[in-house]
């Protein structure tokens, strides 16, 4: 689950930022995004998981 927390205006960024994000090691397999939930803001992801509800940061979305 991904809740982006922005204004509607920029809600045709999402697909470069999903995409970005499918990149990353932490949800690039269909196994690995099961069971996060993320919260995408202006410059930062958080996440936990249904396993580690420990809430983790991703501060730098780059275009890798």
């Amino acid at each position: 689950m991904i809740c982006f927390a922005w204004s509607d205006a920029r809600v045709r960024e999402i697909s470069n930022i999903l995409r970005m994000l499918l990149r990353l090691p932490e949800f690039k397999s269909k196994s690995d995004r099961m069971g996060k939930v993320l919260r995408v803001a202006d410059h930062q992801v958080r996440y936990y998981s249904y396993n580690d509800k420990q809430i983790k940061s991703i501060t730098k979305l780059d275009k890798r």
